[in-house]
């Protein structure tokens, strides 16, 4: 009888060992396949409840806000109005919409232009359905100096105002959070491409605002 108890016990061992081995490669199955980390969570989630567990409420809060990131970015990229003016580059941490100059400013300035005030409005739209991300609004500059007599003392101050003046009116007018914005001026000292033509220091003139993606 012990002999025949030990092989039940060993028995039980083994399945539940191939269970946990089936539950591990399915995981890995759907990481491979899957592009979307909330897709991947909320089917861990239902794998949760339907091995007899508790679904985790924070993995789905979670997953439908990644959710939301993601169609906000491609709400973003598919805008006609956008996306005569701006481009977007979405990865893991980030939906990054750069406008490349002079869409928004006019050269040596960092006033908003008037006429294009709509764009910015477009942009807080689709930055409100995201609350909980933190937006750092990058200024950067060619390498060719301010003029005589600006108000700025260099590249580096002006890109800093230009971020300044749309997180002034991301705030003031649109009614957003403050301290969700991280304003950066970095002038020219991260092109991206050498400064040796008029095509290559247009390209490097430009406004990055990035999303930081939750988790």
């Amino acid at each position: 009888m012990r002999g025949l108890t030990r092989a039940a016990d060993w028995q039980l061992v083994h399945g539940n060992l191939m269970t946990i081995l089936m539950i591990f490669f399915m995981v890995l199955f759907y990481i491979n396949h899957l592009k979307k980390g909330s897709e991947y969570e909320q089917i861990l989630s239902k794998m949760q409840t339907d091995f007899g567990g508790t679904s985790d409420k924070k993995m789905m809060e979670r997953a439908k806000y990644r959710e939301r990131e993601n169609e906000v970015a491609e709400e973003i990229g598919d805008s006609e109005g956008l996306k005569k003016f701006t481009r977007v580059e979405t990865d893991r941490s980030k939906i990054k919409i750069i406008f490349p100059d002079p869409v928004i400013f006019s050269p040596g300035s960092s006033d908003l232009k008037p006429e294009t005030m709509w764009i910015m409005n477009e942009i807080a739209v689709k930055l409100i359905q995201l609350p909980e991300n933190k937006i750092i609004i990058e200024g950067h500059t060619d390498n060719i100096p301010v003029a005589s007599g600006s108000r700025y003392a260099d590249n580096w101050e002006l890109s800093l105002a230009r971020s300044l003046s749309i997180v002034h009116y991301l705030v003031d007018v649109e009614g957003m959070m403050s301290e969700r914005f991280i304003p950066i001026g970095f002038g020219a000292n991260r092109p991206l491409f050498s400064n040796d033509t008029r095509e290559h220091r247009a390209q490097n003139r430009r406004i990055e605002i990035s999303i930081i993606k939750k988790g």
